[in-house]
């Protein structure tokens, strides 16, 4: 849910927005909400373009990391994506805590989480869907 609204606010006031010029291009930020497990089975389907379409993104909100059987390739493609990702803004969600990644994934894809002044937010409540469940809604 923070994504998709994290997304609209992104759309409402930066989407368009030029982030770098010169004499030959005017780049402007672009990007968009995907859930991971989509990307990968799109990749594993022979869309390789779209992988590297939303590692080219200034703005991407990934939605549901780890929620797949952790294999060889999405081990892969997550690294790949969050070295393609450094210098632009990615908000990254998912169940897993930063040490359950490490531990069900990689170190090393743990440890890029944090770099470049990455902000990590553990929000430790139970999932809005199940809540409401639960409370009779």
């Amino acid at each position: 849910m923070l994504a998709k609204i994290i997304r609209t606010l992104f759309s409402r006031y930066v989407d368009g927005s030029i982030i770098s010029e010169t004499p030959q291009e005017i780049k402007r930020a672009g990007g968009g909400f995907i859930r991971w497990r989509r990307l990968v089975e799109w990749v594993r389907e022979g869309d390789y373009r779209a992988f590297e379409d939303v590692s080219r993104d200034f703005f991407v909100a990934v939605d549901d990391i780890g929620s797949e059987y952790p294999t060889d390739f999405t081990r892969a493609k997550l690294y790949e994506m969050f070295d393609a990702s450094e210098g632009k803004w990615r908000v990254w969600t998912g169940n897993l805590s930063l040490e359950q990644i490490e531990q069900q994934f990689d170190p090393r894809i743990a440890s890029r989480i944090l770099r470049n002044n990455s902000v990590v937010v553990d929000v430790d409540v139970p999932d809005f869907n199940l809540r409401l469940k639960t409370e009779g809604h």
